[in-house]
């Protein structure tokens, strides 16, 4: 027999989607923690607002308890 709680609160959790063109992304999971890498000719083009647009923009107030 066994027994779990898990219970998580995410208040005013805001999740974004831009839309980025040009641009070439990838993760880098070298070590427990993966970052995200890009070509260094495309550093100019990710922080160029001009190039980039905001596709989706989700506000949740997120409670969850779960027990088994």
């Amino acid at each position: 027999m066994g027994y779990a709680h898990a219970e998580e609160s995410e208040p005013h959790r805001c999740d974004t989607d831009f839309v980025l063109e040009s641009l070439r992304l990838g993760y880098l999971e070298t070590d427990k923690n993966p970052r995200m890498a890009m070509d260094v000719g495309d550093v100019k083009t990710f922080i160029a607002p001009s190039n980039d647009q905001l596709n989706e923009l989700v506000i949740e107030d997120n409670y969850t308890v779960d027990e088994e």
